[in-house]
C-alpha cells in the first residue's frame, strides 16, 4: 500500500495525454478515408465501457450454469455421440448469431442504447441463454 501511496505522490496520478490533444484537433483523423464513423475516435470512459460490455457474458454464463445445474445433474458432454456434440455448438453459434442480430434491429440514436441494445444486453442473454437454457434441452432433447 505505501509503494501505490508513493507513486501516487510521485506522478499525482495526472498524466498529460498530449497525443489525445493532438488527436482531436487533427481533423483529417476523423474524416479520413480509413475512417468510418466520428465514434470510432472517442475517448474516454463512454468508450471504455463499450469495451467492457463482455463482461455479461460472464454474468450471464453464471446465471445460465447456476440454472441448468439446479435443473439437471449432469449431461455428460464428453460422452455423447459426436454428431450430437456438433448439433449442440451449433444451436449454441446460431442463438448467438441470433440474439446479437435481433438487437441490432432495436434503433440506437445515442451512445448509451448503442452500449445496452448493441452490446450488454445481447452478451448477457445469448451466454445466459447457451450456458443455461441450452443444457437442460439438450439433456432431454439431443
Amino acid at each position: 500500500m505505501t509503494v501505490i501511496y508513493y507513486n501516487c505522490e510521485l506522478v499525482t496520478w495526472r498524466v498529460e495525454q498530449q497525443w489525445v490533444m493532438n488527436a482531436l484537433s487533427n481533423k483529417a483523423c476523423l474524416t479520413g478515408p480509413s475512417s468510418s464513423t466520428a465514434l470510432d475516435f472517442r475517448i474516454g470512459i463512454d468508450y471504455s465501457f463499450l469495451d467492457t460490455s463482455v463482461i455479461f457474458s460472464i454474468i450471464g454464463a453464471g446465471f445460465g450454469c447456476s440454472f441448468a445445474t439446479t435443473t439437471i445433474e449432469n449431461i455428460l458432454w464428453s460422452e455423447t455421440v459426436v454428431w450430437k456434440r456438433f448439433a449442440r455448438a451449433f444451436i449454441g453459434v446460431g442463438i448467438m448469431i441470433g440474439t446479437f442480430s435481433l438487437f441490432s434491429l432495436v434503433p440506437q440514436q445515442e451512445h448509451t442504447t448503442d452500449y445496452v441494445f448493441a452490446n450488454a444486453l445481447p452478451h448477457l442473454i445469448s451466454s445466459f441463454l447457451v450456458f443455461g437454457i441450452v443444457p437442460v434441452l439438450s439433456k432431454y432433447f439431443l
